[in-house]
């Protein structure tokens, strides 16, 4: 156990952003958790209730980083108003029109 826990701890403290993230996930779920159950919902509610918010959370994380991606962004140059979309070559630059004085 002293070597597993060893290692864990090096591998916690190697990847240290990923451990934060972690740790904070953990942390919010607790916490939502023990304000529902101050609310006096029971069991099942409670767990549908950290389900479904976390399913759209995950969706909605999905989602924005699919949209706001470089390679969605940069290959893609969308008209307002549902125009349609103009298809640029990867390494292409966008020329820049600047009205001239």
């Amino acid at each position: 156990m002293i070597v597993f826990f060893s290692i864990l701890g090096v591998f916690i403290v190697t990847w240290l952003q990923i451990s934060i993230n972690i740790l904070l996930m953990l942390s919010a779920t607790a916490l939502a958790r023990l304000e529902l159950q101050t609310s006096r919902f029971n069991n099942w509610p409670a767990f549908i209730i950290l389900s479904l918010l976390s399913t759209v959370g995950l969706i909605l994380g999905w989602g924005l980083n699919y949209y706001f991606s470089v390679d969605h962004l940069a290959s893609k140059f969308c008209l307002p108003f549902d125009l349609g979309c103009i298809e640029i070559p990867y390494g292409v630059d966008i020329p820049n029109y600047q009205k001239e004085k």
